[in-house]
């Protein structure tokens, strides 16, 4: 397993995939393709200390991908939750 090297909480311009997974992002004006999305899970925001307008809205879908820049690719986590997508950690 790789360990966070750098640590993130940034948002994101996503693409997704037809099935509502990462498929290309904007992150700090550099473009990234998800070469492969390496896992996924889910887990639930603390819904009784951050009101949202749904119970499906405190869900946050993490995905770990392989990414690839004009700098190489790279193992980056990115989760999509209400207010949008963010970049989470970068992984060596």
């Amino acid at each position: 397993m790789l360990d966070p090297v750098r640590v993130y909480n940034e948002p994101c311009d996503m693409v997704m995939a037809k099935d509502g997974r990462p498929r290309s992002f904007e992150w700090r004006g550099r473009q990234y393709a998800v070469v492969k999305v390496l896992e996924d899970w889910e887990s639930t925001r603390p819904w009784w200390r951050e009101p949202l307008p749904g119970p499906l809205d405190h869900v946050v879908y993490h995905y770990r991908v392989r990414a690839s820049s004009t700098r190489g690719q790279g193992v980056i986590e990115v989760r999509r939750q209400y207010e949008g997508w963010f970049v989470t950690a970068v992984l060596d």
